[in-house]
């Protein structure tokens, strides 16, 4: 056997070869035994809600085999769980120098980027998990909520109507849509998204809140009492909206006496 043809039979047998999404060929050792025994144990750690002991198994994973794709993404999500940034962040660096076609990782290093207040930055890890995975409702999830924050609201709302054309029923996304509408003072489409949240989840107390207040902003006083009773129908005794449902009490009470003096 020639020389090249040893190192190729060498490539085959201890190396993976990965073809990136740009084009560009990585290798990566094939990953040990060891590792793989640590790497499980973080999986079962993780599913029992052991989070310190599933990060330790991924950490030991990663020590015996640095390039350890898919421990670098789980110990990433579970420090990006505990408010790690800046560990979370280095390990899903170090994944998407593996794999850079990692809808995972891109998402979550979007969420990480998030929360430390960099939109821009959300936002362009975002999009590139979405253009690996476009069926992923939570990243255009996330995406939206990105934008918003990046006062990008018309953005926002084209991705949480992506959202709702793939799933109708999806409740928090019609919900949201329907306050940036209201913060648009676009009432009328408010009112629409939040009846299509109300439709998801009949039980949806914010949706009702927001869309009794949407009703009477828009002069719509026999909807706006109607939305009101609602409210205080599916808040009564809930002590998290004890002051609204005290507040709607006393506008049912306005709204039905201008109500009553009309018809008088």
């Amino acid at each position: 056997m020639n020389l090249k043809r040893a190192t190729l039979a060498a490539l085959i047998a201890g190396v993976v070869v990965w073809i990136a999404a740009t084009g560009t060929i990585a290798f990566a050792a094939e990953i040990p035994d060891t590792a793989k025994v640590h790497y499980n144990a973080g999986v079962e750690a993780t599913q029992a809600n052991k989070t310190d002991v599933a990060i330790s198994e991924y950490e030991k994973a990663i020590a015996l085999a640095p390039d350890y794709l898919d421990a670098h993404i789980n110990v990433g999500a579970l420090y990006f769980e505990k408010n790690n940034f800046e560990k979370a962040s280095l390990h899903l660096q170090a994944a998407l120098k593996l794999d850079s076609a990692s809808a995972d990782a891109w998402k979550t290093l979007g969420l990480i980027e998030a929360k430390r207040g960099k939109s821009k930055s959300a936002i362009s890890a975002f999009k590139k998990s979405l253009a690996i995975d476009s069926t992923n409702a939570a990243t255009r999830m996330a995406l939206a909520s990105a934008y918003k924050e990046a006062g990008q609201n018309a953005r926002a709302i084209a991705e949480y109507q992506k959202v709702i054309a793939a799933n109708p029923k999806n409740q928090k996304a019609c919900y949201n849509m329907g306050n940036l509408y209201r913060d648009q003072q676009k009432h009328a489409k408010a009112i629409i998204a939040y009846k299509k949240a109300i439709a998801a989840n009949p039980n949806y107390v914010s949706a009702y809140y927001n869309l009794a207040i949407s009703t009477q902003t828009m002069e719509d006083y026999p909807g706006a009492l109607k939305a009101y009773k609602e409210f205080v129908a599916k808040a009564k005794g809930n002590p998290k909206w004890k002051k609204q449902v005290k507040q709607a009490k006393a506008i049912i009470e306005q709204i039905q006496a201008y109500l009553d003096q009309l018809d008088g």
